[in-house]
């Protein structure tokens, strides 16, 4: 008798557990998985050079080089989701195009901040709300890069060029995100990058074809500190497996 009684109370809970689950909303669209896509959008770079040995005719003068171009690449992430909050973390690799140049008002010859375009990366982890299918979010992280960013003078004489490095630094945005299918998506999103500041040298540059001259600091070697920065928008495609 009470294994009878004890088997029909299971079977009463365990039909009342299927009852009240017919009460529980779908969670519809599942953005948990791998994914990977391309984007392409526009950038608008803040680029700056600041003479720190008084090379111009003003030491410490900074000229800027603000611009815009094209940026397009390619994401590769991974997202997971519980009830409708979604966490994830993202890598993209990016071309950055255009070439934007500032130049002195100071001196007497002719020295410039150029951002020549190059490649912006960035990984950074993504949190947001998810209804169904429609997907906002904030991101931020890791950004690093190589825009090119140097100071040079082509004044005919002095071959001055402090060339570029990878700097790293980080960014943050946020953006929106909708699934057209059950395997695709398509997205809008704005980031800020700060690829800081790093000092740069140009070392042994001539004058008029003669020995290596002494113009910063009386010394044959020039630094500069150079300074990248911008802002992004982009629309992007994702593939789901």
């Amino acid at each position: 008798m009470k294994t009878y009684l004890l088997a029909a109370v299971a079977v009463f809970a365990m039909s009342q557990v299927a009852h009240a689950a017919d009460f529980i909303p779908d969670p519809g669209y599942d953005w948990t998985g791998v994914y990977a896509g391309l984007n392409a959008g526009y950038a608008w770079t803040d680029t700056s050079g600041t003479d720190i040995d008084g090379w111009t005719v003003i030491d410490g003068e900074t000229i800027n080089a603000d611009g815009g171009a094209f940026v397009g690449g390619a994401q590769l992430g991974y997202n997971w989701q519980s009830n409708s909050l979604v966490g994830g973390v993202e890598t993209d690799i990016n071309y950055v195009g255009g070439s934007d140049t500032g130049t002195t008002v100071s001196a007497p010859f002719d020295n410039h901040v150029e951002s020549d375009g190059g490649f912006l990366g960035t990984l950074r982890l993504r949190a947001g709300f998810a209804a169904d299918r429609f997907l906002v979010y904030g991101t931020g992280g890791l950004a690093f890069g190589d825009i090119g960013t140097h100071w040079y003078d082509n004044g005919g004489t002095f071959g001055l060029d402090t060339g570029s490095n990878m700097r790293v630094g980080w960014a943050a945005g946020a953006g929106v995100e909708y699934a057209v299918t059950d395997s695709a998506s398509v997205k809008l999103e704005y980031l800020h990058f700060d690829l800081g500041s790093e000092t740069e040298n140009a070392t042994n540059f001539r004058f008029g074809g003669g020995p290596p001259a002494n113009y910063c600091g009386g010394s044959a070697t020039c630094s500069f500190k150079l300074k990248t920065a911008g802002d992004l928008l982009r629309i992007g495609f994702n593939l789901k497996f």
